[in-house]
């Protein structure tokens, strides 16, 4: 069970421990899981969640993540998602 947490997803294959850790936002999914992703990245593909992420910014304390809740969606769907959207 430790190992999974430790895995990181598979849209951030290949990328440092550094971009891994530099993670800004947190997408917490309809089973539990919680996955990392960059916010400027995930602004980037979208104007809908630009606006989301920008009005999450501004209410969580300066170092903190923003949670992006995904109720609708699965870890496994949400993965996949972002290896195709995301760069």
């Amino acid at each position: 069970m430790g190992d999974e947490q430790d895995t990181p997803p598979a849209y951030l294959a290949g990328t440092s421990p550094e971009f891994q850790a530099a993670a800004d936002v947190v997408l917490h999914v309809h089973d539990g899981a919680q996955l990392p992703a960059h916010r400027l990245l995930l602004a980037s593909t979208s104007s809908i969640l630009s606006n989301v992420l920008e009005a999450g910014a501004s209410q969580v304390a300066a170092g903190s993540k923003i949670v992006l809740p995904l109720d609708d969606f699965t870890k496994c769907e949400v993965v996949d998602i972002m290896k195709v959207r995301v760069p």
